[in-house]
């Protein structure tokens, strides 16, 4: 007995610099950064930005981007995520909204966040973009 296994792969979207690639899913799920020759060791949707939210209760509301759907655009180089919401760890979506910007600019990733708060009962503490998830680095000590 034969079987045949067909995988289908949903198009991503991918940012690459001579030995690393940035690739995000269009519903940005499946965020990766990903080293040539090591794609077998790459943390596929990790956190690629995370917030800190603040509702006056809890200092520090986690929001990560593992969690979330946005939407990906790319036009001349420049790959946009962007999330008209965010959800927190808690479970609660607040009106948050989220773009970030990469690019290649002398042969590194470049990334870049905007934040906007519509939310008068929320705060955004802190902001960290990008965050890369390896679990070995490469390349000689310097």
């Amino acid at each position: 007995m034969k079987c045949l296994f067909i995988m289908i792969l949903s198009a991503v979207f991918s940012l690459s610099t001579d030995n690393l690639r940035f690739e995000i899913a269009p519903d940005a799920s499946g965020a990766a950064f990903v080293v040539d020759g090591k794609e077998d060791k790459a943390q596929r949707n990790s956190d690629f930005w995370r917030l800190f939210l603040d509702d006056g209760v809890r200092t520090e509301l986690p929001v990560r981007s593992s969690r979330q759907k946005g939407t990906v655009t790319k036009k001349g180089g420049v790959l946009t995520v962007h999330y008209d919401s965010v959800v927190a760890d808690d479970g609660k979506t607040y009106p948050v909204s989220l773009t970030v910007t990469a690019s290649v600019e002398d042969g590194l990733l470049k990334f870049s966040s905007s934040v906007t708060n519509n939310d008068d009962e929320v705060r955004v503490n802190e902001c960290f973009c990008p965050l890369a998830d390896f679990t070995e680095l490469e390349g000689a000590k310097k």
